[in-house]
């Protein structure tokens, strides 16, 4: 098919479905730079190096649940519907108030400098760079989330990727230069070079906001965003804590070497969140009108053919780990792919979890997921604590697997008793997860017969060519608003 025939059939979908192909595309490109810019990286910095990057970026996402009064999450959703006619005002508003909270916790940072710099492990030359990023990229997370939410898509495209591209270009001629001049701290040099960039794009979007907005205060829009958002502080920094407790015990017990290591498996595992962070962005809207309209029935056959792709894609994705590995890092990252099997289930759960998630915003039931997502951190942070120090990374990725499956349960519970209905069938979901958990341990024997492990990706492959007008259809139907 000629590249005009693409375009034009690419402009006969639906909004609904180009907004997801968009950002999917978006995805890809910004996730990829990275990703292929990985092998480059590996190269040059050490693990440590590796390590000094990792451990900026678990505490950056911590910090930023507290200091931005987790504000652009799914209380944003609510209120794009709650004030659609006054949405500018309302983000203008509550920028505001993200950039009060930054300042104040700003000042605090410098009254207790030196002991905070000790208990991160940072210096104050990254904690300014942490801060700098608290005050501007709320900017960014606001306007992307509300042109997704509008389905414009082409202005998300466009700042997503001229976001990305400059933040890795601009990152590799950097470390090369330090390089160059035998600077040793490449991790810091990586991050200024890969931050600074989005900061600027968010500094103008953050300018644009008020000149559109011109609210900076207005005790509505405060007084719903916070009544939403502090539970989801409690979520979301519970959220982070479970995502980023195993990165920072690493460090903590082991070292900046192991985490650079762990870092680098997890972003290869990570690739299949490209795509359900991308289904997710047009999910929640088509969500909240079948929760509105009490469609249960339909809003269980739009989610169950993405669950089982998106496990499909996981599942894949751990089959071809030693190859992707090698080709993104050297010889010293190859005894860890074992990691890989029990990190990609974890992320796997995230896609369930976040739709029941998804339910729980629409209710406006975020104690819920609050409590949910605090139980699951606090069991993931206490056997972080029991096993990292016997056993290393490895322990780290079948803890936080365990983390994640009991979250999805306790929010599916949540879920029933809000609605009176599973939305997902349990039978569906108990046997999904058996499948995830029994794939995590089948890989570890397929990673050491390499002929069994080329079957099973034959046969999956097999399996996908000839249901593909299926899969193209499930992709079709379930993102075009009925």
């Amino acid at each position: 098919m000629k590249l005009k025939e693409k375009v034009k059939k690419f402009h006969e979908l639906p909004i609904q479905l180009k907004c997801t192909v968009s950002y999917i595309v978006a995805s890809l490109l910004t996730n990829g730079l990275s990703f292929f810019t990985t092998p480059l990286f590996t190269r040059i910095m050490t693990p440590a190096d590796m390590g000094d990057v990792t451990a900026f970026n678990s505490w950056q996402s911590i910090l930023a649940a507290i200091v931005t009064l987790s504000l652009s999450s799914g209380s944003f959703s609510v209120a794009m519907v709650e004030y659609k006619d006054n949405r500018d005002q309302y983000i203008s508003s509550i920028l505001t108030l993200s950039s009060i909270s930054t300042i104040l916790f700003f000042l605090i940072y410098l009254t207790y400098k030196s002991e905070l710099n000790e208990l991160f492990n940072l210096g104050t030359d990254l904690m300014i760079l942490m801060f700098i990023g608290f005050l501007f990229t709320p900017a960014m997370n606001y306007w992307l989330l509300r042109e997704r939410f509008e389905y414009k898509y082409k202005s998300v495209l466009v700042v997503t990727l001229l976001s990305a591209s400059l933040s890795t270009l601009i990152s590799i001629a950097v470390v090369l230069f330090a390089k160059t001049v035998d600077y040793k701290r490449l991790g810091i040099a990586r991050l200024y070079g890969s931050y600074i960039p989005t900061y600027i794009l968010s500094g103008v979007l953050f300018l644009v906001i008020f000149l559109k907005g011109k609210t900076f205060f207005n005790k509505i829009y405060w007084k719903f965003s916070l009544s939403l958002s502090l539970p989801l502080i409690v979520h979301t920094l519970s959220k982070y804590i479970l995502d980023m407790s195993d990165r920072i015990m690493i460090d903590h017990f082991i070292g900046k070497a192991e985490l650079g290591i762990y870092g680098v498996l997890y972003t290869v595992s990570s690739l299949s969140i490209i795509f359900w962070s991308a289904i997710n962005s047009s999910l929640i809207p088509i969500t909240f009108e079948k929760l509105e309209n009490k469609n249960f029935i339909d809003l269980e056959r739009l989610l169950k053919p993405i669950i089982v792709l998106f496990a499909v894609g996981c599942t894949l994705l751990s089959l071809f780990s030693p190859e992707i590995v090698k080709i993104i890092a050297t010889e010293e990252y190859y005894s860890a792919i074992y990691l890989m099997p029990p990190i990609s289930a974890g992320i796997f759960f995230t896609s369930i979890y976040t739709i029941y998630g998804n339910v729980l915003t629409f209710y406006k039931k975020t104690k819920a997921i609050m409590i949910s997502t605090l139980l699951s951190a606090g069991v993931n942070v206490f056997l972080n604590y029991l096993f990292i120090p016997k056993y290393g990374a490895i322990a780290a990725s079948y803890t936080t697997l365990i983390a994640y499956i009991l979250l999805t349960i306790f929010q599916m519970v949540a879920v029933i008793r809000i609605t009176g209905v599973t939305i997902i069938e349990k039978k569906f979901l108990g046997t999904i997860i058996v499948f995830t958990i029994v794939w995590a341990l089948l890989c570890n024997i397929l990673y050491q017969i390499i002929y069994l492990r080329i079957i099973t990706i034959t046969i999956i492959g097999v399996i996908c060519l000839f249901n593909q007008k299926n899969i193209k259809n499930i992709f079709t139907k379930i993102l075009v608003k009925r």
